[in-house]
């Protein structure tokens, strides 16, 4: 029994270091590989945003082949926004963004519902059904905070009057995803009344 157990034990240990192993080497190559392109798009005067995005497509399954569990790079991708996100809410300003006037927060509301229609209009014409155009139109209408803001406070506008208006109009658009986050479960759990939601809400 006692041999059993040991053996088990290690069994699971080497198990979960065999596990631990790709993960290290994939988040290893994103380190190399990401950074003398992030360099590069400096000197270039480029977003360091676009240098991420640029090393993703030429190490990923569909460029190089070099990382080819992106489960495993996911993780660290998560643990990245949260930091990132993290590291801009040391940026912001409560008091900034009370000082925002109502209009810049209408505007974004508007910009959220217009953006939204327009989206499934076309999602519409392009033949697809009310719920697929739906979500269509969700996704035209916001933006990446993490990356816009990012790219605020990289430019060191994050605290002027143009860097709160567009941290309003993040704001509106993260509150706004909550609605759509409601509609897109109803819509993964086959309710059949979306299609007709959909369509007596933008007919």
């Amino acid at each position: 029994m006692g041999w059993d157990s040991n053996g088990k034990s290690s069994h699971n240990h080497q198990a979960s270091m065999a596990h631990d192993i790709p993960f290290l080497y994939d988040l290893l190559l994103v380190i190399l590989f990401s950074l003398p392109v992030l360099l590069l798009f400096r000197r270039l005067g480029l977003s360091p945003v676009a240098g991420f995005i640029a090393a993703g497509i030429l190490i990923g399954p569909h460029g190089l082949g070099l990382v080819q569990s992106i489960s495993s790079v996911e993780i660290a991708a998560e643990i990245g926004i949260v930091l990132l996100l993290f590291m801009v809410g040391l940026e912001l300003s409560l008091s900034g963004l009370a000082k925002t006037p109502w209009r810049v927060y209408l505007i974004a509301v508007l910009q959220v519902l217009l953006t939204s229609g327009i989206g499934f209009a076309v999602g519409k014409l392009l033949g697809l059904g009310n719920g697929a155009a739906l979500v269509s139109g969700f996704a035209l209408a916001v933006s990446s905070s993490a990356i816009v803001l990012k790219g605020l406070v990289d430019k060191g506008e994050i605290q002027t009057p143009l860097g709160r208006g567009v941290v309003a109009v993040c704001v509106v658009q993260d509150f706004a995803i909550v609605p759509m986050m409601l509609v897109v479960s109803i819509l993964v759990q086959g309710h059949s009344r979306l299609d007709v939601i959909g369509g007596q809400f933008f007919k």
